[in-house]
């Protein structure tokens, strides 16, 4: 983990009034926002942060449909915002990343914000009755990055 990542995430710790968020083993921090875990890592140079958290089970043999439409979402439309699927546990991942270069601790507050409400409009949409016809959630488009 960087030093800069380090300072990042000492920053934000302060600037929401926690105490310093420790690092697990793999390096993520995690902070507990509306009851579900936010996870906040970096890649392997340390040049993007990376933003991460379930967002619900789908059992894969009986929602196929389901499955599908959000597999099409990551290349249509969802931002920068990537949902994937932790197989062995049928577990629905959200996740997003940005240049570590482009963020200050608020702008990684503010990220981190429109991330988590994006990530509980998922939440419900994975909730809602599989009949129930709901847009797909979408992030905003000003995650967009090249």
């Amino acid at each position: 983990m960087s030093a800069a990542h380090t300072a990042l995430m000492s920053d934000l710790s302060a600037l929401l009034g926690l105490p310093p968020l420790q690092a697990d083993e793999n390096g993520i921090h995690t902070l507990v926002v509306n009851g579900f875990p936010l996870n906040l890592g970096a890649d392997a140079r340390g040049e993007q942060i990376v933003l991460f958290t379930p967002i619900g089970q789908i059992d894969i043999a009986r929602q196929p449909d389901r499955l599908a439409r959000m597999l099409r979402v990551n290349g249509a439309g969802a931002g920068a915002v990537t949902v994937g699927l932790a197989a062995s546990q049928d577990i629905v991942l959200l996740s997003a990343r940005r240049p570590r270069s482009d963020l200050d601790a608020e702008e990684l507050a503010r990220w981190a914000g429109t991330f988590s409400d994006t990530a509980q409009r998922w939440r419900d949409w994975l909730a809602a009755s599989p009949d129930k016809v709901l847009e797909t959630p979408v992030a905003p488009s000003h995650w967009l990055q090249g």
